[in-house]
């Protein structure tokens, strides 16, 4: 008995021993990484619990196609590749090459410990346009002239479609880029100068990735299934503002114009679900965007909460130094603690890692800061599901140039054109031409070369010249197509004015343009159009009828050329579908483009955009003539001479489609206008549908009563709603009920007021509850700004999401109730009365520029009525006028006058600015940038002194008053009833940039200084350049860890600031501070402090490299900051930041 039961109980361990093994087992077989019904979250926190540091920073690297193997995948855990310029696995790779080669490199992958995918990338700008015999579609310049936001999300999916038919997950696109000046290379990736435009066309996200489900939250990157792509917006951020459009350049720009014209767009993309974004070569002020840390992790991935990944450009973290990769580990640290997440190596990833690794491992950079990259690469490809499917099968090969996507190309090109003008004078036009002629001649180089009408970024990085690289129709090809069988068509690219006089030509179609170019090769400081075209437009226009078709990525001087051209076409870079132009040219549809960018006179009027003041071009940004589909174009007889004419059956036809809404048929559009009799309808229609076949006879009119011109309609239809605009009207159409919406719709409208600093706590009250009454009842935002301490104004925000159908909109309603209780203070207070006489006051609004320009209106037509309406000065103050925390491309609108008159003053200038809305999560950013932190009190610049400085610190060559912090060295108080300045005293350091502010922040007139009558003395902002010698030893203190404290003085001080050693001279570096005289005291003085407090003595500084004109000898401290630049100084090529070894700028 004891027997069995010991042999029972030895069964039973074993059984449970077995058991547990078993579960054990099944245990570290299950993965939670790879289960799809987790969350992502979940699954991306289980990998990378398992991952080791070489598995991750294998994730972060993107290598060339060029130097892939399967190899190098699995044994360095490469985490992407990319063609980069056209590498293709073979010439005129099919689609199946394609999906094999990249199946190849995923076994790689998939043959690693974990088993984490690779994510392939490639260019798609413009269609899959690496690929040969793809789609390729017009380049965004076009697709910014057809502004519809629908055909963007079509041209995305048939693009995602033919990427993943290739086997290829993800693709460069879109760029987002506002190109705001035409010579830059790159200004035909961008929609257009007008940020609004960009915005609208990143519905091609939604096109490539798929429409984020309604319930689910947006901002997260999303990709729907096999059939769609990771996208990737670019180039963060200000690409297309660098200066005189020069690639890679410096874009030199203030943050409220960075934000508003250049990063809306990148809020679009991420609520619409962009898996990555792209850093640019660019600069910003100075600074290389792949290595700003503000930008990238503090506002893209902090302000914005972008949770996808960002990306370098190719070889862009080697482009920190100068030359290019002159100290890489530099390079390597500065770009990834920036917040880069998968660098483009894309050749020498052995060196990326050795170094990453090393700066890991030696705490140069956090662990978490690598988790963080890996966590969001990984995210992104959780989502996209390749962890469940890593390979491509051949079910969507046939997708590559499918029919369904051409004739998609075709009408995106119908859609693009933009017709600049039509006939020599409006009552002849030449277009439609007949399509039934004699013999027409078709000239230029552009006509019939397919790499010409594609654009760079196709097949190649810089395009091709010729027909036989892709599948395509040129538009000579076209025309043959297009036009009778019984016309005669005759192509020659260069014909003398001999032969195109003598010929006998009915008319001539010339196609002339730019050749292929991309990124800096297309920079150019002329914008001329391509030899032969001046030559071609000379000799066949000037004998013969002749329609001239640019094929350019930007507007070109045409001017001159102009007077000989009858008809006059931009066709941009079309693409592979050259019949799309041809659909127009014969009148099957209509031209209904709009100039995406303006179309400048001279090279000399550059950088011109819409809302400049010195907005003079050939033809503004949004002209474009139309036609119809129902304009009927007479065919010329066989026996015709000469230079025929083409006879149009009633542009009053056009008029009457733009106007009644395409009504259904002729005969109700005759009804509602009453124009002919009831009996005679019928056989009207009959006789148009009879004649749109077979063509008009010669000398035969339709009798009707006789219209405007279209472009008279237009013009006056464009010219009443301007006089609305300026009158101040709100248009309750435009905003609700269905109609038409403002601009930015829907937004929220901000007004910014300047209050007294003593006003404000009778603004807020003692524990807020004046404000917090104000808020209540109007229900709109409000928040006083912080201002440095001393600050007798402070600006205060009001906002509310616009709603039109209120009768009184709460942002308005907001800053009534503020401007009332401020004046209430005002009239109040005889210890601090307004600051104009005779009782009356002054109020005073910061406002855009763009928008002060839109209030004067045309020849002040604007202003003029708001001034007779309340009985008061309106006046819109120059950009010198501003306090030192406004934003550089902000106005002031002040207004002079009694209290009620002022209060409906400023009632009636809102009313007018609340149609310029902004999307919210920008509001916050102007409430940042306007209340910088000051700096800590011993690193403080102190204020201006009126005596000599302490004999301990030398006053420097740049009006470096003012060392210490002695109440003996302070200015004398100022009586309070005046905001300014005396005028025999130089500013105080209440205008210093960043520190304080002027009550207004302007001179007042002479008649109103306290303590003279004296004239002011003219402002002056003079950039100077101060060198200044420090020890080797103390070099550290003035970068300081990771750069924060050199970014932290260029920050404060508003000026650029540059480190190298100095040349021969060992153990001594120079310093060299560029600026406003204010801004290079107050440089001065903060590297001082962060010597000090290192031990360091008084640092030696030299005489200002370049004063400019100034008037006092030394240079006067400035009031005014200007945005900080790189321009001028010796050594910075193009503006750039220095570079670290030989130079250690940041």
């Amino acid at each position: 008995m004891g027997r069995k039961s010991w042999l029972w109980w030895v069964a039973t361990l074993l059984l449970l021993w077995w058991s547990c093994s078993s579960k054990i087992a099944m245990a570290d077989k299950y993965m939670k990484y790879k289960d799809p019904k987790q969350p992502v979250g979940v699954r991306v926190k289980d990998l990378l619990g398992r991952m080791t540091l070489q598995e991750k920073i294998g994730q972060m690297i993107q290598i060339d196609r060029t130097v892939a193997t399967i190899e190098i995948m699995k044994d360095y855990y490469i985490g992407s590749i990319l063609s980069g310029g056209g590498s293709t696995p073979l010439p005129k790779a099919t689609a199946a090459d394609w999906v094999n080669m990249v199946n190849g490199y995923q076994n790689g992958s998939m043959s690693t410990r974990l088993g984490i995918p690779m994510i392939y990338g490639i260019d798609a700008v413009h269609g899959h346009n690496n690929i040969f015999n793809a789609t390729i579609f017009p380049h965004n310049i076009g697709l910014g002239a057809a502004r519809d936001p629908e055909l963007m999300r079509r041209i995305g999916d048939a693009t995602a479609l033919e990427v993943r038919a290739t086997g290829i997950p993800y693709v460069f696109a879109p760029c987002i880029a506002v190109c705001r000046d035409p010579r830059w290379g790159r200004c035909y990736e961008s929609y257009s100068e007008d940020p609004m435009i960009v915005q609208e066309m990143t519905d091609i996200i939604i096109g490539l990735q798929g429409e984020i489900p309604n319930g689910s939250m947006k901002g997260i990157p999303y990709v729907d299934g096999k059939k769609k792509v990771a996208a990737c917006a670019k180039h963060f951020v200000g690409d297309g503002g660098t200066i005189k459009g020069v690639n890679e350049n410096n874009t030199v720009t203030n943050m409220h114009e960075l934000l508003s014209i250049h990063m809306a767009a990148y809020s679009d993309s991420i609520i619409k679900g962009v898996a990555t974004v792209m850093a640019s070569y660019s600069s910003w002020n100075g600074r290389k965007m792949h290595a700003n840390h503000d930008l990238i992790t503090g506002f893209l991935k902090g302000t914005l909460k972008f949770k996808g990944f960002v990306i370098s450009d190719w070889q862009g973290i080697d482009r920190l130094t100068s030359p290019p990769h002159a100290n890489y580990t530099y390079s390597v640290e500065t770009s990834i603690l920036a917040g880069v997440d998968m660098v483009m190596v894309p050749y020498n990833f052995t060196e990326f890692i050795n170094d990453l690794t090393y700066l890991v491992k030696n705490n140069f950079i956090p662990m978490d800061r690598i988790d963080d990259a890996a966590e969001r690469i990984l995210s992104v490809k959780f989502t996209m599901g390749l962890f469940e499917d890593p390979y491509t099968d051949f079910s969507l090969i046939n997708q590559v140039g499918s029919q369904e996507h051409r004739n998609l190309a075709r009408e995106a090109v119908r859609k693009s054109l933009v017709l600049l003008k039509n006939g020599k004078t409006d009552n002849n036009p030449l277009l439609p031409l007949p399509k039934k002629a004699s013999k027409i001649l078709v000239a230029g180089s552009h006509a019939d070369n397919l790499g010409y009408q594609c654009g760079g970024w196709t097949i190649t990085w810089q395009g091709f010249s010729g027909n036989d690289l892709t599948r395509g129709t040129t538009i000579l090809g076209a025309i043959k197509s297009a036009v009778d069988p019984g016309t005669e068509v005759i192509y020659v690219e260069n014909p003398d004015s001999k032969y195109a006089a003598s010929s006998g030509f009915d008319y001539a179609i010339v196609v002339v343009g730019e050749y292929t170019y991309a990124e800096s090769a297309g920079d150019s400081p002329t914008l001329t159009m391509a030899d032969p075209g001046p030559d071609v437009i000379k000799n066949v226009c000037q004998s013969v009828k002749c329609v001239v078709i640019v094929i350019s990525g930007r507007p070109l001087v045409i001017e001159p050329y102009l007077p000989s051209i009858d008809a006059l076409i931009a066709a941009w870079l079309p693409g592979s579908e050259g019949q799309g132009i041809t659909d127009l040219l014969f009148g099957d549809y209509g031209f209904s483009g709009k100039l995406p960018r303006t179309w400048f006179r001279t090279i000399d009027q550059l950088p011109m955009n819409v809302g400049d003041p010195h907005y003079d071009p050939l033809f503004p940004f949004g002209f474009g003539l139309t036609t119809s589909k129902s304009t009927v174009a007479r065919s010329v007889s066989a026996g015709a001479t000469g230079r025929p004419h083409v006879l149009g059956i009633m542009v009053s036809v056009i008029i009457v489609l733009v106007l009644l809404s395409l009504k259904s048929s002729l005969k109700e559009i005759m009804e509602e206008l009453d124009l002919i009799k009831q009996e005679t309808m019928e056989e009207l229609e009959q006789s148009l549908n009879q004649h749109e076949n077979e063509g008009v006879p010669e000398n035969s009119l339709l009798e009707v009563k006789e219209e405007p011109s279209l472009l008279e309609v237009k013009q006056e239809q464009e010219q009443e709603q301007e006089q609305e605009q300026e009158q101040g009207q709100e248009d309750v159409a435009a905003t609700g009920g269905g109609g038409e919406r403002w601009p930015g719709w829907p937004g929220e409208s901000v007004f910014r007021i300047l209050v007294p600093s003593q006003k404000v706590g009778g603004l807020i009250g003692r524990k807020g509850e004046f404000i917090k009454k104000i808020v209540e009842e109007s229900k709109a935002r409000i928040k006083v700004l912080d201002g440095p301490p001393g600050t007798s104004v402070r600006a205060v925000m009001v906002s509310a999401k616009e709603e039109p159908d209120a009768s009184l909109p709460p942002a308005i309603d907001g800053l009534l109730r503020v401007h009332r209780r401020v004046l209430d203070g005002l009239e109040s207070d005889s210890s601090h009365p307004p600051s104009t006489v005779a009782g009356k006051v002054s109020t005073k609004l910061l406002v855009p520029a763009a928008q002060a320009g839109n209030l004067i209106g045309k020849q002040g037509t604007t202003v003029k009525s708001i001034q007779e309406a309340s009985s008061c000065i309106v006046r819109v103050l120059g950009s010198e006028d501003l306090p030192v925390f406004a934003l550089q491309d902000d106005r002031i609108v002040e207004v002079v006058g009694e209290p009620a008159g002022v209060h409906k003053a400023v009632e009636l200038i809102a009313s007018h600015l609340r149609k310029f809305l902004v999307d919210r999560g920008i509001i916050q950013v102007f409430e940042m940038q306007m209340q910088m932190p000051n700096p800590p009190v011993e690193h403080m610049p102190p204020p201006q002194s009126w005596r000599p400085p302490p004999q301990a610190f030398p006053q420097s060559a740049a009006g470096g008053l003012g060392y210490g912090n002695s109440p003996h060295f302070m200015p004398p108080s100022r009586q309070h009833d005046s905001y300014y300045p005396p005028a025999d005293m130089p500013p105080s350091m209440e205008k210093q940039p960043h520190q304080g502010i002027s009550a207004y922040g302007r001179e007042a007139p002479m008649s109103m200084h306290s303590s003279s009558n004296n004239p002011a003395a003219p402002s002056l902002v003079t950039q100077i350049t101060q060198q200044m010698q420090i020890p080797l030893a103390f070099a550290d203190a003035v970068i300081g860890t990771n750069g924060a404290s050199i970014s932290y003085i260029r920050r404060v001080s508003g000026a650029t600031v540059t480190i190298q050693e100095t040349k021969g001279v060992p153990g001594e570096m120079t310093v060299e501070i560029n600026g406003t005289a204010s801004q290079v005291q107050t440089a001065q003085q903060l590297i001082q402090n962060f010597m000090a407090d290192a031990g360091a003595p008084p640092a030696q500084t030299g005489p200002p490299a370049d004063q400019g004109y100034n008037p006092y000898g030394a240079p006067a401290p400035s009031m005014y900051s200007s945005a900080p630049s790189n321009a001028g100084i010796p050594g910075q090529s193009g503006g750039y930041g220095s570079v670290y070894g030989n130079n250690y700028g940041y």
